[in-house]
């Protein structure tokens, strides 16, 4: 597939990202541990207060999306983030008040949000609905790809400068702002060309939507469950109960982010043929296989084959989160919708490393038991969202078409 060049940009503002931020939420639980000598609860709190506090943003941003535009909220949200990723840096490489960082921490978790519903909005915009599996797919490539390359260089810096890697997304926002403002245009039609009736202004409106709200529900639920690899209640367990390095646990991570550069778009022909519900449905299926050979064994090459088995399910559900809800919502209320779909995120998916480490310290003498749980989470919503596929019949129609400056091929 021939991808645009608006694709195409914000799949490099995705490396960067993804190279930029993702480590930081790693050295950040070391610094609260190691430097101010937090205990496990307080940073798991920390954590929870600062992505819950920032869900409710989403549906606003949203709202604006669809009302001024994807560009203006995209780059204020940019520019604000050198402000909030400064600040933090700057606090944490001074000691400040552990409250300055949270306070830096909720505005950075606020701005991820808004960017995350800003791009979404935009790759629905200038994709057919046959598109949108590949394209949003291509986001998740590139950010796996920043993201492995982030974890190395992080862990080469922690070495002779731990704080180098705070400055990171600093550095990595002023490259966004250049991209999103250089090389990717307004996907809105603008209101005096649109024949769009205007989205009415009742903040409510969205969720009388029951198929959003189910979707926007069952999601991060099904993810709650599933997603206890990237918790810290799974590299807690491979040390603690097989011994495994702290090395080799790193390794099964990077084996995560090489299966999702290479076979994301192989798993995606499977996707395109069998359809959105039951290839999400599929996915959890393997991950309920993947936590029954976790249970079993902690042989190290077993365990890199699960994580490629794992890694295959996470291709499946994650790219059609997004294709789902960019299916149901209807056009000129894109943004409000990805902002929904985040606020339900925002709220529900703090709790996944408490319902890991509780888990694995209520079972600990009977392990067995909390991947009967997990799997068993992980069926129960593979079936649950096999009616998904009856919703995505009454979908909205395709989106209508975008200024060609978006949508030309390079």
């Amino acid at each position: 597939m021939r991808f645009t060049r608006t694709i195409k940009t914000i799949a490099l503002t995705n490396v960067v990202s993804g190279f930029s931020r993702y480590p930081l939420w790693i050295l950040l639980a070391l610094y609260f541990a190691t430097v101010r000598h937090l205990s496990d609860e307080d940073i798991a709190i920390i954590f929870l207060l600062s992505g819950a506090a920032s869900s409710p943003f989403s549906i606003f941003g949203g709202r604006f999306a669809d009302r001024a535009g994807r560009r203006p909220l995209l780059l204020g949200t940019i520019l604000a983030m050198i402000a909030g990723y400064g600040l933090l840096f700057v606090s944490v490489t001074y000691g400040w008040s552990i409250a300055i960082i949270v306070i830096a921490l909720v505005s950075v978790n606020v701005l991820n949000s808004l960017e995350f519903v800003g791009i979404s909005a935009v790759v629905t915009d200038v994709s057919s609905v046959e598109q949108r599996l590949d394209y949003f797919s291509l986001q998740r490539v590139a950010g796996n790809a920043g993201i492995g390359a982030g974890l190395v260089l992080a862990g080469f810096s922690s070495e002779f400068w731990p704080g180098l890697f705070f400055l990171a997304p600093v550095l990595g926002a002023v490259v966004e702002v250049i991209l999103f403002w250089g090389w990717i245009p307004e996907s809105l039609t603008s209101p005096e060309k649109s024949t769009l009736p205007q989205p009415q202004r009742h903040l409510l409106r969205a969720f009388r939507d029951k198929r959003l709200l189910a979707v926007a529900v069952l999601l991060p639920l099904a993810a709650l469950v599933a997603n206890q690899w990237e918790t810290p209640m799974m590299p807690l367990y491979l040390n603690g109960h097989f011994g495994t390095p702290i090395y080799l646990v790193t390794v099964l991570y990077a084996v995560n982010c090489v299966t999702v550069v290479s076979l994301q778009f192989l798993v995606n022909r499977v996707s395109k043929r069998v359809g959105a519900g039951i290839a999400f449905s599929l996915g959890l299926l393997l991950y309920a296989v993947s936590d029954v050979v976790f249970w079993m064994t902690g042989n190290p090459l077993v365990l890199a084959a699960n994580v490629v088995l794992l890694t295959s399910g996470e291709n499946f559900t994650t790219p059609y989160s997004q294709v789902i809800l960019s299916k149901i919502a209807p056009e000129d209320r894109r943004g409000e919708y990805f902002g929904v779909s985040a606020l339900f995120s925002g709220v529900i998916l703090p709790f996944s490393p408490f319902v890991g480490t509780f888990m694995l310290g209520y079972f600990s003498q009977s392990l067995y038991w909390m991947w009967a749980i997990l799997a068993g989470g992980c069926v129960l919503f593979a079936v649950l969202f096999l009616p998904v596929q009856r919703w995505l019949e009454r979908s909205p129609p395709p989106p209508r078409p975008v200024p060609t400056t978006a949508l030309r091929p390079t």
